[in-house]
């Protein structure tokens, strides 16, 4: 089996300038949580079930069955703006 040459295909990319970026949001620690929860989902399927996502400080609970992951904030640190 012979294999074409592909031709390369120039990539043109104009940047934004710095005023044309949306604001920056701040995230609480629910929507980060949130936001890795349905990710961790997305990145690792399990077929015939649904995987959950427990947080940690959620005291005198059961765990859920199987299949989990139990996420946990270790440190809280607010950040200042530079």
């Amino acid at each position: 089996m012979v294999r074409k040459k592909s031709k390369s295909v120039p990539v043109k990319v104009k940047a934004p300038k710095d005023n044309e970026f949306p604001a920056l949001k701040a995230l609480t620690h629910e929507e980060i949580y949130n936001l890795i929860a349905k990710f961790t989902r997305k990145v690792i399927p399990i077929k015939g079930a649904r995987l959950s996502i427990i947080n940690d400080s959620q005291n005198r609970t059961s765990t859920p069955k199987s299949p989990y992951i139990t996420l946990k904030i270790t440190e809280r640190k607010k950040l200042s703006p530079s």
